[in-house]
């Protein structure tokens, strides 16, 4: 008698209920892999964010717009003679961004585009945005900071993000104010 070789009927739906069980398995893996974060996209995300805190961190943050003709010597937003700094650029500025406060433009409309100071867009960096939020911040907790003429210090979020990877870096600066009595 020969003896045929092969699968069994049984044998072939045992195969195929554990073949099911491991694919079923399997599936939700593969979103989750397919929508993780690109870690060089996040490293990217990570640098843009790093450059621009430097930028906005090594802007002035004083008293008055330096267009002010008492920008120098105020030592109080009462002390400047017609444009104390507020949130926001102020009309006339020297440079678009003169101030650390003035950077806070990119909280409702975050930057489209990464340029540098000089406005030139960097082709390598399409596809990332930016949003930099400046906000009075109190450093000692029993002071107001509800107003960037009488906070001491400015906190600064600054979110850069491609597609749906986003890298979020926070900073502070101080006001040095050597005139203030």
């Amino acid at each position: 008698m020969r003896r045929s070789s092969g699968f069994t009927l049984v044998e072939m739906i045992v195969a195929m209920v554990i073949i099911s069980v491991v694919v079923a398995g399997l599936v939700p893996l593969v979103g989750l892999v397919k929508n993780s974060a690109d870690p060089m996209i996040t490293k990217q995300a990570e640098s843009i964010a790093e450059a621009l805190m430097d930028e906005v961190r090594l802007a002035g943050f004083t008293w008055c717009d330096p267009a002010d003709a008492n920008f120098a010597t105020a030592g109080s937003a009462a002390g400047c003679a017609s444009v104390a700094e507020g949130i926001g650029p102020e009309s006339g500025n020297v440079r678009p961004y003169d101030n650390v406060n003035d950077y806070n433009v990119f909280c409702a409309t975050p930057m489209a585009t990464i340029t540098n100071m000089t406005g030139t867009a960097d082709v390598g960096l399409n596809g990332f945005t930016a949003k930099i939020c400046v906000s009075p911040y109190a450093l000692d907790l029993s002071t107001a900071a509800g107003d960037i003429k009488t906070a001491p210090a400015l906190k600064i979020d600054i979110t850069v993000a491609k597609g749906s990877t986003s890298f979020t870096l926070s900073g502070w600066r101080t006001r040095y104010a050597p005139n203030a009595s």
